[in-house]
């Protein structure tokens, strides 16, 4: 794992997005790097996500469950700006991996697990 730096983290301390777990929405987290680009863990504010440490790295969770990765994925994707990534990490197709996730769990806003997320992750 990629630490996190001090700067970083001042602003997870002040965002709301990042302080339950995405998915169950309990209060104790850990912080997740979502996105991987050119072999390294992106840390930028956008690319975290918070999960409990059963959706973190437990049976289901992002690190061992296919669908639970992509969901958060996904999520992340939504609440971000595609271009910023797309000039900012160009070597990956962006709008493709949200095109791909869109159509295989479509809007994660209808979800239990999107609303979840969301009403926890507006600014």
């Amino acid at each position: 794992m990629r630490p996190i730096p001090i700067s970083l983290k001042k602003e997870i301390e002040a965002s709301r997005r990042l302080k339950k777990c995405w998915i169950c929405g309990s209060p104790l987290v850990e912080i997740n790097h979502t996105f991987q680009y050119s072999g390294r863990q992106i840390s930028e504010l956008f690319a975290l996500s918070s999960l409990c440490k059963f959706h973190h790295t437990g049976k289901d969770g992002f690190h061992n469950k296919l669908e639970t990765k992509e969901r958060v994925e996904l999520m992340c994707l939504e609440n971000c700006d595609i271009g910023y990534l797309m000039i900012k990490y160009p070597k990956r197709d962006w709008q493709q991996l949200f095109k791909y996730l869109k159509n295989k769990y479509g809007d994660t806003t209808k979800s239990t697990i999107g609303k979840l997320c969301l009403s926890r992750t507006k600014i």
